[in-house]
């Protein structure tokens, strides 16, 4: 049983990620720069090359067949088929005419080192022929040349991580071009719930430039288009529910003022929370458009693995993108940040994963933020599920379950669904809890009446902790956390 569930869940995961069975889904393409090695004979004036195989980019590993935990079932995610398709136009320098044949193949090293490196070698124990190697040929008639399609397809999915160039080779053999494959971004799911390190770095001195770490737990489902942040800290209790469709936003506190909770409904077209705008129309309508992987001011830029790019000892792959966002105090001006999004490298595994390839690290830099104040601020995905366990998180009466109403002016239910208030409001359970809370509140201030009494020397002591108590909540009630 254990292991037709495991088997279902995963292929939920890769249809939600990569269409139906046998779709090609593109893994890597050349970048724009095509170099030349032979330019004196040679001209290349087109090359492109997509690579594609029929597995989600977020499942496929070359080697990823393991057990599932405690069934002795194997799950086998290598099977599939891989594609090159090359565009190309080829002329010769000199005067020489009539037709000619190319040969592309992909090979294992980047254009720049010895110009392309050996063939990508499905086997890298096997031969350097017939289906062990990716080749691609070309017929050109001569003259002036137009760009020619062409492609191949092998019965296996091969490593991608490999496969870092195409090179072009005369009829004689010789590399007369080369295009750097660039791999693409992987997705994410469209439902999802994270445990995220906020790591906030700030510049200057005083209040507005403490530096500081906090840990949210987050939940979003595109389907409804709701998101809830939560945020933890030793006094107080921070949620909140958006939902830009609905034109929805609370904000919700528990503390020992609200022992219940306390929740305030506005609308974001008021002006909380404008990052939030963005997508199709009205709403988040992805993953990808609410991290900001899609749209942007600029296109998606890779930077491969690096020493920068080990995220807690995790080697990942970098890409990055330039974003520009209203300002909160004069939308009509815009305030530029660079995105950074940092995924392991495909042959990294998480033991019993629900996930593979969660996004590891998002980092948002800009030299003027929305205070104007340089900005820095790293979030560490710790935890990534593809799902939400109970939707049911994103109606506010079920926040804090403590038995007694919500102060405020939220209404019961996820947004734009109404739901019964809690059945537990109405049984007058929730007022004993309040009253006896209330007790404890009395008896707590009469204990602390007492001791400033008997230790008035420790006032000044007090005083200090006070301010910085009331110091601590100005940083957790007005910081400039991104939207994540």
């Amino acid at each position: 049983m254990r292991a037709t569930v495991f088997v279902r869940v995963l292929a939920l995961a890769m249809l939600s990620l990569g269409g139906a069975a046998g779709e090609f889904v593109t893994f890597a393409e050349c970048d724009s720069s095509v170099i030349l090695f032979d330019a004196d004979v040679w001209d290349v004036p087109v090359l492109k090359a997509t690579l594609s195989m029929t597995a989600p980019i977020d499942t496929y590993a070359d080697h990823y067949n393991y057990v599932a935990a405690g069934t002795g079932s194997m799950v086998n995610l290598t099977s599939g088929q891989s594609r090159l398709e090359v565009t190309l136009a080829v002329e010769k320098e000199s005067d020489a005419s009539g037709a000619f044949s190319t040969k592309s193949h992909l090979h294992a090293s980047r254009c720049e080192i010895d110009s392309g490196g050996s063939h990508f070698l499905h086997d890298v124990t096997g031969t350097d022929s017939g289906d062990n190697i990716v080749l691609v040929e070309h017929d050109f008639a001569g003259g002036v040349p137009s760009p020619t399609d062409a492609n191949v397809t092998r019965d296996f999915l091969l490593d991608y991580e490999r496969a870092a160039s195409v090179v072009v080779h005369a009829p004689d053999g010789t590399r007369i071009g080369c295009c750097n494959l660039v791999p693409h971004m992987p997705t994410l799911p469209d439902t999802w719930s994270a445990v995220i390190e906020a790591n906030i770095n700030h510049e200057g001195e005083g209040l507005d430039s403490v530096s500081y770490s906090m840990l949210r737990y987050e939940w979003y489902d595109a389907s409804t288009n709701n998101l809830r942040i939560d945020e933890h800290s030793s006094f107080s209790k921070q949620t909140r529910i958006v939902n830009a469709e609905q034109d929805t936003v609370m904000f919700m506190h528990q503390n020992g003022t609200h022992p219940s909770g306390f929740c305030e409904h506005h609308k974001v077209s008021d002006g909380h929370f404008p990052m939030f705008g963005r997508g199709r129309g009205n709403g988040l309508s992805s993953t990808a458009e609410f991290l900001q992987m899609t749209g942007g001011d600029t296109p998606i830029e890779y930077h491969g693995v690096t020493e920068a790019g080990v995220v807690r000892g995790i080697p990942c792959e970098k890409w990055t993108r330039n974003v520009s966002m209203p300002s909160f105090s004069d939308p009509s001006t815009t305030i530029s940040y660079v995105y950074e999004f940092y995924f392991p490298v495909s042959s990294w595994m998480v033991r019993r994963e629900s996930f593979h390839r969660m996004i590891t690290r998002i980092v948002v830099r800009s030299y003027s933020g929305m205070r104007g104040l340089p900005v820095l601020h790293y979030y560490d995905f710790i935890d990534f599920k593809p799902e939400v366990d109970d939707l049911s998180i994103f109606n506010p009466c079920e926040v804090y379950n403590t038995g007694a109403p919500l102060s405020g002016n939220c209404t019961c239910g996820s947004p734009g669904i109404v739901a019964p208030t809690p059945s537990a409001w109405a049984s007058g359970e929730g007022g004993d809890v309040d009253a006896l809370r209330a007790q404890l509140s009395s008896m707590t201030a009469v204990v602390v009446v007492l001791a400033l009494v008997l230790i008035g020397g420790f006032a000044a002591s007090a005083y200090f902790r006070w301010r910085e108590e009331k110091n601590a909540r100005s940083l957790v009630n007005d910081n400039e956390m991104s939207s994540f």
